[in-house]
C-alpha cells in the first residue's frame, strides 16, 4: 500500500529534509501541499512533484477540494503544530509532526486529548536523532546514576 502525503508546510526543512526521506521510501507519496505563502505554492508542484491543483493554503481546504491524503506530515514553525495538529486529526488524517510538538504543556495536553479522542489515527512526533551515540550514552548515564528515576 502506498501512503499518500499532504506535507504542511513546504519551507525549508520540509524540502531540505521531508522531501529526501519521503522520495527514499516506496510506501510514501506526497499527494498534496498546503502552506500560506502562495510563493511557495506556486513553486510546490514542481518541487514535490504533483499536480497543479494539489495545493491549498489549509488542511480543510485540501480536503474540501478533494486532494486525497492519508497522513498530514505537519513541517511549519512550532507555534502553528498544535492547531494543524488538531485541524488534520479532524479531517481523518494520521499525523507526524515535527519535533517541538507544541509551544506550551496546554497545547500538548489538547494535542494528546485529541489523539486519544481518535484512537484509529496514528500520530507521532518525530524526531531526527533517536538512534545517536551521544544521546543515548547521555541517556544511560542518567537512568544509571538515578537522575531520571526508576524505568519499567
Amino acid at each position: 500500500m502506498v501512503y499518500k502525503i499532504l506535507v504542511v508546510g513546504s519551507g525549508g526543512h520540509a524540502i531540505n529534509h521531508w522531501r529526501s526521506q519521503i522520495n527514499i521510501h516506496g510506501d510514501f507519496q506526497v499527494s498534496g501541499v498546503v502552506d500560506t505563502d502562495t510563493m511557495l505554492l506556486e513553486n510546490a508542484p514542481k518541487i514535490w512533484g504533483i499536480e497543479d491543483d494539489a495545493v491549498a493554503v489549509s488542511i480543510d481546504e485540501a480536503m474540501q477540494t478533494g486532494i486525497k491524503a492519508d497522513i498530514a506530515l505537519i513541517a511549519t514553525p512550532i507555534n502553528t503544530h498544535h492547531a494543524l495538529t488538531i485541524e488534520a486529526m479532524r479531517n481523518n488524517l494520521h499525523v507526524m509532526c515535527e519535533k517541538n510538538m507544541a509551544q506550551s504543556m496546554q497545547a500538548a495536553i489538547e494535542m494528546t486529548r485529541c489523539a486519544l479522542e481518535n484512537p484509529k489515527l496514528a500520530t507521532v512526533v518525530g524526531h531526527q536523532y533517536p538512534y545517536w551515540r551521544q544521546s543515548n550514552w547521555a541517556i544511560r548515564k542518567a537512568i544509571g546514576t538515578g537522575q531520571i528515576g526508576q524505568l519499567d
